[in-house]
């Protein structure tokens, strides 16, 4: 896993059957480099829930919103408790923030990515809601022209947003209004990817390519480690009522020993996981781990 602790895994809105198959894939993430991380799945709840979505929601403890982009059409659908909005999000900022004030739920917006959804994340919070919201690896550290020739193992979902998108989401991780970064792993394989871009899969893999990824908004001066540290650890240990993902006496022993500045060529042939979708292929980046404990054991030294 090369440097990650634990992982939270949203399973998404799908039938029973699927979110139990999606458990099993889960803790086979967690065997990709032989060791058993903690694995943290949520969000998965029972479909059917359009009618009674308020109802519902005021008896979750948290409400996971993921803004996904199923067309460019502008149409929207409200599919469990997953809230799916237009290709620029402007319908979270009120629909979303809407229901919270309705109910009172906590809320968790899954992936922020326009500057367009900030807005109304800004005013829940102001307004003492609780509310948080993440942001993806790729939309943090790639936009739009990075497609180029529509280079499938660019497409994610929601699609990659303009520079200007890129830069406001890493500025509301500065500033804190955007709370987690997440690597929004998702494994597509070879046949899936080589496809014409309109009928190609989206997704790419994160785990593996996380750190170093995220060392380029360090090495740009636009991220501090402890900015990054707070958004992938703290913050979502916070959010789950975890006591990991923190340096405190008495939390658990989950450390991770890393180089920032060790440079590296990234090559997705030589990733653990069985799927290689990675936009980052070729890529020359800086930031190594070197061991990884978790509860004070090492469960992964570099070699």
């Amino acid at each position: 896993m090369l440097g990650l602790k634990a992982l939270a895994q949203l399973l998404g809105p799908f039938p029973v059957l699927f979110v139990l198959a999606a458990l099993v894939a889960a803790f086979e993430v967690a065997a990709l480099a032989d060791f058993v991380a903690q694995s943290l799945p949520f969000g998965a709840v029972p479909e059917g829930l359009k009618a009674d979505l308020v109802a519902q929601l005021a008896n979750l403890d948290l409400g996971v919103a993921a803004v996904e982009d199923l067309s460019l059409d502008g149409d929207a659908a409200v599919e469990n408790v997953e809230i799916l909005f237009d290709p620029l999000q402007g319908g979270l900022a009120d629909r979303d923030i809407a229901l919270v004030e309705m109910t009172g739920v906590k809320y968790h917006a899954d992936q922020i990515t326009t500057a367009r959804a900030l807005p109304a994340l800004e005013r829940a919070k102001k307004n003492g809601f609780d509310v948080t919201a993440g942001v993806s690896i790729h939309h943090l550290t790639l936009n739009e022209l990075d497609v180029a020739d529509y280079r499938t193992f660019f497409k994610v979902k929601p699609p990659l947003r303009s520079e200007d998108d890129r830069q406001a989401v890493v500025e509301a991780v500065k500033s804190g209004l955007i709370d987690v970064i997440g690597s929004f792993h998702t494994p597509q394989d070879e046949e899936s990817k080589r496809l014409p871009f309109e009928e190609a899969a989206s997704g790419a893999v994160g785990l593996e390519t996380m750190l170093p990824v995220l060392m380029r908004l360090y090495h740009s001066g636009d991220l501090d480690l402890p900015t990054l540290f707070r958004a992938l650890s703290l913050n979502p240990a916070k959010r789950m009522g975890l006591e990991c993902g923190r340096l405190t006496k008495g939390a658990p022993a989950d450390l991770v020993l890393f180089d920032p500045d060790k440079p590296i060529v990234l090559d997705r042939f030589k990733l653990l996981s069985k799927s290689k979708n990675t936009p980052f292929d070729g890529a020359r980046l800086q930031g190594k781990v070197l061991e990884t404990f978790v509860s004070g054991t090492s469960v992964y030294r570099s070699t």
